[in-house]
């Protein structure tokens, strides 16, 4: 019986990892060069990042052929492991999490930890190391106490903190300090070559430290997760290679490369007799629905994530299966009070959409997101109390008719695009969603 090679609810380990090689390589590279970043990892929820960030540390721990300046070593950190009171407590945190890797004498050595353990005896050392809360200086000077210990032992190190869930981080009373410091610690210190930062966060995260001003920003590389592209998803589909090319083609279409939407698809259409094999596209169908049902948790957070400005810019993209300019998805809403370049990127790094390679054309990714955009959004829209998408007059944009406007609203019980009315009450288009849904899938990608 074979185990399930599909699975969409932990993060995906990193023998099992695709799609996103190029990436993770540049960064393992990156992370042990003299001139190299700290980055952050963008994306929404369940989009992949917490499987990006343990993979990156799985290849700064492997033995690398590429010229480097560093032995980088991974210290990850969850910040959803504990509760934090100040940020004092994230640095106290952030030194244990180091020490059991380091130490030989650490009471629980995880299976990640540095290859040649030392001692750290030094008195004052252990008085810090067993604080509850450090400040910016007593993190120093433990981290320096450290690599100094290395450096003695032969090897040149430089500590990688991979910071996963940052988000839990932010609007507390000491966010900026905690920013503050941590920049201080990359940019500012006399550890700056020997220290790197990795975080994983949202949207939250990028408004927060963009949008405040936060000098943390600053030394940050941004990387944004977007959906896989086709080869991908077609290397996904290789751990199942006993499929009809329509089916991989029907949860392409479905998914969009969303990889957390098409590991939901194939882990439920997998079973442990026959793989993928004899599976149908009815089965496919029956699954989006079941989706829409069973993970609206997930839908309304990418709603939430991508705001006002990308619902609007959504509702352009779900009328069209070609690519659009982005000065015609800015035309087609003519709201200058809606940031709609900020809500098009939170719909490419939440999975819903793409771009080209210049960042000047979009195009919605997949059929899923649209179905509960059409059926379930104005209704989600109005229970937080958000204004809705205006709709009220016909556009032509690479030649498929979209429906947008500046006057009429979509209702609440107003279902598809066909039921879309104008400022007077009269209804625009006669489609339903389902038809619409058939004409506007986008194409599908060749058999694996």
């Amino acid at each position: 019986m074979k185990p399930n090679p599909f699975q969409y609810l932990d993060p995906v380990r990193p023998e099992a990892f695709v799609g996103r090689w190029p990436l993770v390589k540049g960064l393992d590279l990156n992370l042990r060069l003299e001139g190299g970043n700290s980055h952050a990892f963008i994306a929404g929820r369940r989009c992949g990042k917490s499987s990006v960030l343990a993979t990156v540390g799985h290849l700064l721990r492997q033995a690398s052929a590429d010229a480097a300046d560093w032995e980088a070593w991974p210290i990850p950190f969850d910040i959803k492991s504990g509760e934090f009171a100040a940020a004092g407590e994230v640095f106290a945190r952030l030194l244990y999490e180091t020490v059991r890797r380091i130490d030989v004498n650490a009471r629980r050595r995880p299976a990640d930890a540095w290859p040649h353990p030392i001692r750290l005896e030094a008195p004052w050392f252990a008085d810090l190391a067993g604080a509850s809360a450090l400040n910016l200086q007593g993190f120093e000077d433990c981290l320096d106490y450290i690599l100094r210990q290395l450096e003695a032992d032969g090897h040149q190190v430089r500590l990688v903190f991979l910071i996963d869930e940052i988000d839990d981080t932010l609007d507390k009373p000491w966010t900026e300090g905690l920013f503050n410091n941590l920049r201080s610690l990359v940019n500012a210190s006399e550890l700056k070559s020997q220290i790197r930062l990795v975080f994983a966060g949202s949207h939250r995260f990028l408004d927060q430290v963009s949008r405040r001003g936060s000098p943390l920003w600053n030394v940050l590389k941004l990387h944004y997760l977007e959906p896989f592209d086709e080869s991908g998803f077609t290397e996904l589909m290789r751990r199942a290679p006993e499929h009809k090319p329509e089916l991989a083609a029907a949860v392409w279409q479905e998914s969009g490369g969303h990889p957390f939407v098409a590991q939901y698809f194939l882990h439920h259409l997998y079973s442990d007799d026959q793989g993928l094999a004899g599976k149908t596209l009815a089965q496919v169908t029956a699954l989006a629905g079941k989706f829409i049902s069973e993970q609206i948790h997930d839908l309304e957070g990418w709603a939430q994530g991508v705001d006002l400005g990308g619902f609007h810019a959504y509702s352009v993209l779900a009328g069209a299966n070609d690519w659009i300019e982005e000065r015609d998805i800015l035309r087609a809403i003519n709201n200058p009070e809606l940031n709609i370049k900020r809500g098009l990127l939170a719909l490419c790094y939440h999975g819903l959409a793409v771009h080209d390679d210049g960042w000047a054309h979009y195009r919605r990714a997949g059929d899923l997101f649209r179905t509960w955009f059409l059926d379930h959004g104005p209704a989600f829209l109005a229970s937080r109390k958000v204004a809705e998408p205006v709709i009220g007059q016909m556009v032509q944009i690479s030649g498929e008719t979209v429906i947008v406007g500046s006057h009429a609203q979509v209702q609440q019980d107003q279902l598809s695009v066909g039921n879309i009315t104008d400022a007077n009450g009269i209804a625009i288009g006669r489609e339903s969603s389902a038809e619409v849904k058939g004409k506007n899938a986008p194409e599908a990608p060749s058999g694996p």
